[in-house]
């Protein structure tokens, strides 16, 4: 059921706001963002719209977040795009490989692990 929430949220123009709030300076938007864009990309169906919305130049930013939180979605949102072939080049062209390599020394696991699967 929730897969049927995820693509209408992005079929409906779901991805514009959600694009412009992970532009915001309010950590608790971010958290919050960052969890709903990483919960869209878990449906094949949504990674290549994601990738083109605009989401992957900002979620770059924040895989560097002090927020252990924001940059582990973050990371986790990118990681679940680059399963789909087409999107890795398109996320390694936006920028992602260094900030990458960077966040894979965090001191927080998880923010290691999902950087890891970029």
């Amino acid at each position: 059921a929730t897969g049927n929430i995820n693509t209408k949220i992005v079929n409906e123009g779901g991805l514009e706001p959600l694009c412009r709030l992970l532009l915001s300076e309010d950590h608790e938007v971010l958290r919050e963002v960052t969890a709903c864009m990483c919960n869209l990309s878990l449906g094949d169906e949504n990674k290549f719209e994601i990738t083109k919305s605009g989401a992957v130049a900002p979620l770059i930013s924040l895989i560097q977040s002090e927020d252990s939180i924001v940059a582990h979605f973050a990371c986790e949102c990118l990681a679940n795009l680059a399963e789909m072939t087409d999107n890795q080049a398109f996320i390694a062209r936006e920028g992602a490989v260094t900030p990458c390599i960077t966040t894979m020394r965090s001191r927080h696991i998880e923010v290691q692990r999902e950087s890891g699967r970029l």
